[in-house]
């Protein structure tokens, strides 16, 4: 990883959303309503979601436009695989980033601070699916 600027005096807000098979769009939509800078999304399993919800997918599409949105699990075992079932092809593509086996802690600070040095786009797809200090296992 290449040196960036210093951060900015006030640090990323990135924030977290636990997913429910009841969950709606809705729901989602509600809990970015302060603009956060980034948003960590916990799935169930492998990366598995309520997409079949109505206007769920349109939604994440929308927001992964907007902020970057990483995906990890609720899991205390394992972690995410987008590429494994159907759901989490279709989280992949709407802009959602896999999050390996990231714990909520480690995908929330690792985004606000990849945030906070500058990256974005594929840059900072790679810096998340990457290894940096022993955050996220190798190959996962």
């Amino acid at each position: 990883m290449k040196k960036r600027d210093p951060p900015p005096a006030a640090p990323a807000r990135v924030i977290s959303f636990r997913f429910t098979p009841a969950t709606t769009a809705e729901d989602l939509r509600a809990s970015v309503g302060g603009r956060p800078d980034g948003l960590v999304l916990e799935c169930y399993g492998t990366g598995n979601a309520p997409v079949s919800r109505p206007g769920m997918l349109g939604t994440l599409r929308e927001l992964s436009a907007a902020i970057p949105v990483l995906a990890i699990t609720q899991c205390a075992l394992g972690g995410v695989d987008l590429t494994r079932y159907a759901v989490g092809r279709e989280l992949e593509a709407a802009g959602v980033i896999d999050g390996g086996d990231l714990t909520l802690e480690a995908a929330t600070a690792k985004l606000g601070y990849l945030l906070d040095h500058g990256h974005r786009g594929e840059g900072l797809r790679a810096a998340l699916r990457a290894n940096l200090v022993g955050e996220r296992t190798a190959g996962n």
